[in-house]
């Protein structure tokens, strides 16, 4: 027996040797979404000999809804203003956390929330908050190393579908081209044709074909669109992989989100690692403000909890590196291509892939003896397991 429900009362894994064979079962329906591919993957690793997977070995930080309108409004139960928290507070905290760590990140900039989703389209409030607070922002990131990506014109999901997130749909996927298309032209005005959004967030997590061939038309510097991993109800949720018929644009989904470092973010945070080897989150900068996502926390206390959950993956995945969205999609487009091989024999394992690529070794019961094509990147201490990187096409590993 390897696991058993949160009470113990109810056997969720076990395993069994038949001759030379070794069987593992999972009692259990929970793989039906995406948050436990990892679980799968580390199935079928722990009953081989040597258990190897290629894996992705990145991190990757969206900022949802930022910049965005301020309003000036005063948040009685902080005493601060919208605008004070967003520029004094949050903008220089997020910056100097994300900095001592060296973590790259990704905002996406929404010009507005209206609900309209009609023609005439029309802006105004990304230029409400005080100093001209949202535009300093976007311009401030366009001139750091950091990216400006793009949510939305409004904050209206790309979609036909009449949803209970969704009331005010679009009627016509030539309709959105004229919302996307008003967004495009204030991106123009406001920071220049050619800093022109690479990637997209999907308002709600929701986009439908439609609304990504209307996305991709207006603006083809869009190389990537995320939603999430596994999506609840309405939510879109895709693979990370290259999306199955618009050409040169790339899916990259987000498996968790939000500051405080819960269970559920642990457990979506080690099937994503284990899995495809990728860390992908989200968070929002009004999480503060919003009672169910800040868990009654405090800015600081979110800031403190943030802080532990990354502390969590790089003692654990010290081998994972924080990259860029455009880099992910590249490092996820070679991946793809590499046309990774692996044959066991003997107690001897070939690779066949590019120079570069990482790989996810389990040992099982066997240990490693000698290895050529590969460098050793790292080697866990208390479980049977290592990390390395190719050093050239074919490599081979001997154990004993």
């Amino acid at each position: 027996m390897l696991a058993s429900s949160y009470r113990g009362s109810f056997p969720l894994l076990w395993t069994a040797e038949r001759g030379k064979g070794r069987l593992l079962f999972w009692n259990w329906d929970g793989f039906e979404t995406g948050d436990f591919q990892g679980f799968i993957l580390e199935s079928f690793l722990f009953v081989r000999p040597v258990g190897i997977a290629a894996t992705a070995g990145i991190g990757i930080m969206f900022i949802d809804d930022w910049p965005l309108p301020m309003y000036n409004i005063k948040r009685e139960s902080h005493n601060i203003t919208d605008t004070e928290f967003y520029y004094r507070v949050f903008w220089p905290d997020i910056k100097s956390f994300f900095a001592e760590r060296n973590i790259p990140f990704a905002s996406f900039l929404i010009f507005n929330y209206s609900g309209t989703t009609t023609p005439p389209f029309t802006g105004g409030e990304f230029f409400m908050a005080e100093e001209q607070a949202s535009l300093k922002i976007a311009r401030e990131i366009l001139e750091s190393p950091q990216e400006l990506a793009l949510h939305g014109f409004n904050h209206m999901s790309l979609t036909e579908k009449k949803t209970k997130m969704n009331p005010n749909h679009w009627p016509s996927k030539p309709v959105m081209k004229e919302g996307l298309t008003a967004a495009r032209r204030e991106w123009i005005d406001l920071f220049g044709e050619y800093s022109l959004p690479f990637a997209y967030v999907a308002p709600n997590n929701i986009i439908s074909d439609p609304g990504m061939e209307a996305l991709k038309e207006v603006f083809p510097s869009i190389k990537v669109v995320s939603t999430l991993r596994s999506g609840m109800g309405e939510e879109t949720h895709t693979e990370f992989a290259p999306h199955h018929t618009i050409k040169d644009l790339y899916l990259i989904p987000r498996n968790s989100s939000g500051y405080p470092f819960t269970p559920e973010n642990r457990q979506l945070i080690v099937s994503s690692i284990t899995g495809p080897g990728i860390f992908s989150h989200f968070f929002h900068l009004d999480d503060v403000f919003d009672e169910h996502r800040s868990q009654g926390m405090t800015w600081q206390e979110l800031k403190k909890d943030f802080a532990r959950m990354l502390d969590f993956v790089k003692r654990h995945y010290p081998w994972l590196e924080y990259v860029s969205i455009r880099d992910a999609e590249q490092i996820l487009r070679e991946m793809d291509s590499s046309g990774t091989e692996f044959q066991w024999q003997e107690n001897r394992l070939t690779i066949r892939s590019r120079p570069g690529m990482k790989l996810r070794i389990r040992l099982n019961k066997k240990s490693l003896s000698r290895q050529e094509g590969v460098k050793i990147i790292h080697r866990y201490k208390k479980a049977p397991a290592l990390v390395v990187e190719m050093t050239s096409p074919t490599a081979q590993l001997f154990f004993e």
